[in-house]
């Protein structure tokens, strides 16, 4: 009996000794509960729980007692697996005010000058942050005027998303209600275009591709007087003459892979491939790539568009 009594003290002090706190990544990057916790390389923690919430990962964690850590405003995480190792949550802290509020810190976004430095912070290497990076990549970054920590809906004991602001009408009926608008749409890009050069069987690569998969050449050209950038492969969509949608393999390993963005000279064409699974090549038909802008005003955001590339 007092050998269960002291079980039970030793549990109670024991969930006394750590604190829970939430990510909201893009991709869990096989994390489950007990993956590791890391600060600037150091294990402070581990994962307790896994969820998909609207679209994204949401990451229970706990920070063990005996590590001083106080995530902040400007805290973001990032789910990483390196090759021979356990999915682990990589946790930068940042410098900005302590969190006063229960709310997730966001996925690590910033310019592609930043990640040599976020590699060294988290203890990790470029390829890794890289290969870990799903979406979002080039937003702002920690420290930067990145995205605030988001708030947590729908979780026990937590609050959710704000009410929203009270109509001043009737409600519509939701039988008739209009179809939900498109995405947001910067404007075309005036004077780039796209066309598919070739298709071409894809080497097997293990993990990512076991059966093999085609790779797609792309050629952009750019009739503009000025250089154009194009955005990251995290910003664009592929799709088919049925208006569905495809999925890109990234590679990033590979230079002549589409994956970071990359210019178009003024006057001039560059080439890149997207890689897709599969033994039959697919019928690449629209790409919209977003975030593309002049390189000399890389915020004058437009959308590279292209249409009817299958016929």
């Amino acid at each position: 009996m007092r050998s269960a009594s002291l079980g039970l003290l030793l549990l109670v002090l024991a969930s006394g000794c750590e604190t829970t706190h939430h990510a909201r990544v893009g991709d869990g990057a096989g994390l489950d509960e007990g993956s590791p916790v890391m600060v600037s390389g150091v294990r402070v923690g581990a994962v307790r729980s896994v969820h998909v919430i609207e679209g994204q990962v949401d990451v229970e964690f706990v920070i063990d007692d005996g590590h001083d850590v106080t995530l902040r405003d400007d805290s973001c995480a990032l789910a990483m697996r390196r090759e021979g190792e356990a999915p682990t949550l990589m946790v930068m802290v940042g410098e900005g005010a302590p969190l006063t509020e229960e709310r997730a810190i966001p996925q690590c976004e910033l310019a592609t000058d930043g990640l040599d430095d976020l590699a060294r912070q988290l203890g990790g290497t470029l390829g890794d942050i890289m290969r870990s990076l799903g979406s979002g990549l080039f937003g702002g970054g920690p420290g930067g005027g990145g995205a605030p920590p988001i708030p947590l809906p729908g979780l026990p004991g937590l609050p959710g998303p704000p009410d929203p602001p009270p109509s001043n009408g009737p409600s519509p009926d939701p039988s008739t209600s209009p179809p939900p608008p498109p995405p947001a749409f910067d404007g075309a890009c005036d004077g780039l275009s796209v066309r598919v050069e070739r298709v071409e069987p894809e080497r097997v690569v293990p993990v990512i591709l076991p059966q093999g998969g085609q790779r797609v050449w792309l050629e952009v050209r750019n009739d503009r007087q000025e250089t154009m950038r194009v955005g990251s492969i995290a910003q664009a969509t592929f799709t088919d003459a049925d208006r569905r949608a495809l999925t890109s393999v990234r590679l990033p390993s590979d230079a002549e892979v589409w994956f970071m963005p990359f210019d178009v000279p003024a006057r001039g064409t560059a080439r890149r491939a997207v890689v897709f699974e599969g033994r039959e090549p697919p019928r690449l038909d629209e790409i919209e790539a977003r975030r593309s802008a002049p390189a000399a005003d890389p915020l004058a955001w437009c959308t590279l568009r292209g249409t009817g590339l299958n016929r």
